[in-house]
């Protein structure tokens, strides 16, 4: 199934690439990128690329793929948080009791 993606041409200089660079944006001229303090960019024109997208496309496997790494480095997260908060456990026990006057 064929598929029209419209958007614009867009002209851009980095202060970390000597050449210029033009990228599409997929969305319309007043939603693209403005310059920066590390970039200069100007709308070219608008621009429309026809697709085709294959009929038995399914991107469930590739939706899953993320969502499992986002699991992963949740679970990273998590991990690093509950040492945090087991070390200062440990600390607070290895403190000497002060006995009541």
């Amino acid at each position: 199934m064929k598929h029209t993606i419209n958007g614009c041409l867009v002209w851009e200089k980095t202060v970390w690439n000597d050449k210029p660079n033009i990228f599409f944006h997929s969305g319309d001229q007043a939603s693209a990128p403005g310059s920066s303090e590390y970039a200069s960019r100007a709308v070219i024109s608008a621009h429309s690329i026809e697709v085709e997208v294959p009929d038995s496309f399914d991107p469930t496997a590739t939706l899953i793929s993320e969502l499992n790494e986002e699991k992963r480095k949740l679970r990273l997260k998590l991990a690093d948080e509950l040492a945090s908060l087991d070390e200062r456990i440990s600390k607070l026990q290895a403190l000497p009791m002060s006995e009541a006057a």
